[in-house]
């Protein structure tokens, strides 16, 4: 009886079916079909969500990809390296074929943005940025297996690099990461 008694409970979990979940999203999509943001990332994360949600024909995405297409990419401000992330996964699932020819565009901009050691971060700052690099990295790999687009091997061995010379000796990275130089940490 002990025994058990003891014997680990399997996990419980919510399924993306149970009613509570789907309540849950629509309200969250509700809420989405009114906010307002200025950034290019911010119109793509709402649209993506309508996107993911399988209401495809959603206004979101239409403005999502419109606000895409005439965005000047060289405002860092409101096209910094999240947004431009964000964009580059954005159109990768909305459709990668049609839009293909800015996604190469996207990613020249991306690469274009990428450091000499590595990582991406904020302009003239002299670290790298591990949460701009995540989001850089993640539009990379969507433009890649998504929409079929080489990225240069020297480029992915480039950020590898720093992030395995950027970790922390417990495991994790730091916001701004510190650059040996070297594996030696």
């Amino acid at each position: 009886l002990a025994s058990a008694v003891l014997l680990p409970k399997p996990a419980a979990a919510v399924s993306p079916d149970d009613p509570k979940v789907k309540d849950c999203v629509q309200k969250a999509l509700k809420y989405l079909e009114t906010a307002k943001d200025s950034r290019l990332g911010a119109y793509c994360l709402i649209g993506l969500c309508f996107k993911k949600a399988g209401i495809e024909d959603h206004p979101t995405i239409a403005t999502a990809v419109e606000m895409c297409y005439k965005w000047n990419l060289k405002d860092r401000l409101t096209a910094n390296n999240y947004s431009l992330g964000i964009a580059l996964a954005f159109l990768c699932e909305v459709d990668p074929k049609t839009h293909h020819d800015l996604i190469e565009k996207y990613v020249d901009e991306m690469l274009g943005r990428q450091q000499a050691w590595g990582s991406w971060s904020y302009e003239g700052y002299p670290t790298g940025d591990t949460s701009q690099t995540q989001y850089a990295v993640l539009g990379l790999w969507m433009a890649k297996f998504n929409a079929k687009i080489d990225i240069p091997v020297d480029r992915l061995e480039g950020v590898c690099g720093w992030l395995m010379r950027t970790q922390d000796p417990a495991g994790g990275w730091s916001y701004q990461g510190t650059d040996p130089k070297s594996l030696n940490r």
